[in-house]
């Protein structure tokens, strides 16, 4: 199973480097990197939209290798696959067992990928450091624990939701040394390790001439809410994706009696608890990816310390099934593109556009169908300040016309027409008057692109 899920991984990376469609949020991410790389500050000539370490993180690789997006993708799966490394020496920490720890690593890594983990997301940041965090608390030396709690801030700041590691942290502390001075001692070093973090990085923000409170700003998103459906929604794709429920059941009838792995079980399916809620504010395939490594866990945490023979039969069949579905959705995808690449309709497309767009131009509007043209062009939009390089994904009519008054080139999909509310009878209006319109083909369901040029 062990290497049927790493051969699963191998040929999904692979293959998505050169054919996985570039997706709008990767185009946004991207180009935030590209606006610091070109000397923009986050929080003063541009709002990030999420806590910016990994948009500097990725700002490295862009500057040494250029904009590709296979390089993106070969930079994250790096990610991936040190956070598979990460989920390894975490449960050998607990087991001596070398072939359980790679069964682990590499069933995490295929679930990761599976959440979407092969588009360009901010997850995987978030991922090394909380994990890397939960590994350096368990070596227990004060100094270690100092390193965690930096690590952990430095997962809040690739991205809002890592905060919850801080309070695993505490957790695995809690159940260690109960509420003792040990407890309080242990937890004021991790503390003082996070915001050591904090201040390093609110320092070289505000050293630039960023307001402290725009930083109190950070939402992490300005989705509308899916509230109980998306809960409901993600707790039915992590239960098909993994039979967590049912493991649970298990531990709970089984009374198992190792602490150590008691422990780790709890603050697993704390994690899980805990990063489910973000289906609460929107229900995405990525947003589960946090969750992902925590089941593994819990699936380990489990695994040898069954006695009874009954359930550790029951739970090996578990075991071999949890697999089943995320090798068929891996499976599916490496089928469709190998069968269709879509990045070589998205670049066709941008050089099409290129035509009355020219490389590099700014004060480009588009809808949100055409970032990937945005990224591939290197576009900038217009009103960079106010709204940063989030363009194509404001939903108010108000806000878009704001932009397209601005603009000098508006890119617009026959979808994003149809289907959002944003352009008025006045904004349509306004671009027949002052813009020359050229139609082109766009790409499968999302119909034509229409091209507008400033007229002179």
């Amino acid at each position: 199973m062990t290497v049927l899920l790493a051969m699963i991984a191998v040929v999904k990376m692979g293959l998505s480097l050169f054919r996985i469609d570039i997706n709008p949020d990767a185009a946004y991410y991207l180009g935030v990197s590209r606006l610091i790389l070109e000397g923009n500050i986050p929080f003063i000539d541009f709002p990030p939209g999420y806590t910016p370490l990994s948009f500097y993180a990725m700002s490295v690789p862009i500057a040494l290798l250029g904009t590709s997006f296979t390089i993106a993708l070969l930079f994250l799966y790096l990610l991936h696959l040190a956070n598979a490394g990460i989920i390894y020496k975490i449960v050998r920490q607990y087991s001596s067992d070398k072939l359980i720890a790679v069964f682990c690593a590499v069933f995490s890594l295929v679930l990761c990928l599976g959440t979407d983990g092969c588009h360009y997301i901010l997850e995987p940041f978030v991922l090394f450091f909380g994990l890397s965090a939960l590994y350096v608390l368990k070596k227990g030396n004060l100094k270690w624990i100092v390193v965690s709690g930096f690590f952990c801030f430095c997962s809040f700041w690739s991205k809002q939701y890592g905060l919850g590691y801080i309070c695993l942290a505490v957790a695995f502390l809690f159940l260690e040394e109960g509420c003792s001075k040990t407890f309080i001692r242990k937890v004021s070093y991790l503390l003082m390790g996070f915001f050591v973090g904090m201040a390093i990085f609110v320092l070289f923000l505000l050293l630039q001439g960023v307001d402290p409170l725009a930083l109190l700003g950070l939402s992490g998103s300005s989705y509308e809410r899916d509230g109980v459906a998306g809960l409901i929604g993600g707790w039915m794709s992590l239960f098909i994706t993994l039979p967590l429920l049912m493991v649970a059941i298990i531990v709970m009838i089984a009374k198992l009696k190792d602490a150590r792995k008691m422990s780790l079980m709890i603050v697993s399916f704390l994690a899980v608890l805990g990063f489910m809620l973000q289906c609460y504010v929107r229900f995405y395939a990525h947003y589960l990816m946090l969750a992902m490594p925590f089941c593994v866990l819990v699936l380990f945490a489990c695994m040898d310390v069954i006695k009874s023979i009954k359930w550790k039969n029951i739970y090996i069949a578990l075991l071999l099934l949890a697999p089943v579905v995320p090798i068929y959705f891996a499976s599916k995808d490496i089928v469709a593109w190998a069968g269709d690449n879509t990045r070589d309709k998205q670049v066709t497309c941008a050089k099409s556009i290129s035509q009355f767009v020219p490389v590099g131009s700014k004060d480009v509007y588009c809808a949100m169908d055409l970032l990937p043209v945005m990224h591939i062009n290197t576009y900038n939009p217009p009103l960079i300040s106010k709204y940063g390089m989030s363009n194509g994904f404001v939903r108010e009519s108000d806000e878009a016309a704001e932009l397209i008054h601005a603009a000098s080139y508006c890119m617009i999909s026959e979808r994003d027409f149809k289907k959002t509310q944003k352009y008025t009878a006045d904004i349509c209006d306004y671009l027949n008057k002052n813009f020359n319109k050229t139609q082109i083909e766009g790409i499968t369901e999302q119909g034509y692109y229409s091209i507008y040029v400033r007229k002179k």
